[in-house]
């Protein structure tokens, strides 16, 4: 099995417990999107997250959010719900920390 994917993946970081992968991806019209992928290689969700390509991906440890860092200098925090029935909900991990949407950063 194969993955066609006819982008540019800069960045891929998988779920604990691999449930689905994210891929940093760039194409001409959308430089810095974020791709959610199934073990199956289908693209379930994109996200346009980022105006240049994406740096890094990162999955908190209990899943609940995702981490991206773009050559834009922007971080974002995204976060993870996972509708598979029986699963619970990622909303009701706690958390002490306060979680923006995004965050811009300029030097």
């Amino acid at each position: 099995m194969t993955y066609e994917a006819g982008v540019n993946i800069s960045q891929i970081s998988i779920m604990h417990g691999g449930r689905a992968l994210f891929a940093g991806v760039s194409e001409n019209e959308k430089p810095g999107s974020i791709q959610v992928i199934d073990f199956e290689f289908k693209k379930l969700y994109e996200i346009q997250a980022h105006s240049l390509p994406v740096e890094r991906l990162r999955v908190s440890y209990d899943n609940a959010h995702l981490y991206s860092a773009g050559q834009d200098g922007m971080f974002g925090v995204y976060q993870i719900i996972d509708n598979t029935p029986g699963k619970k909900d990622s909303k009701e991990h706690t958390s002490n920390v306060n979680i923006s949407p995004e965050i811009l950063m300029e030097s």
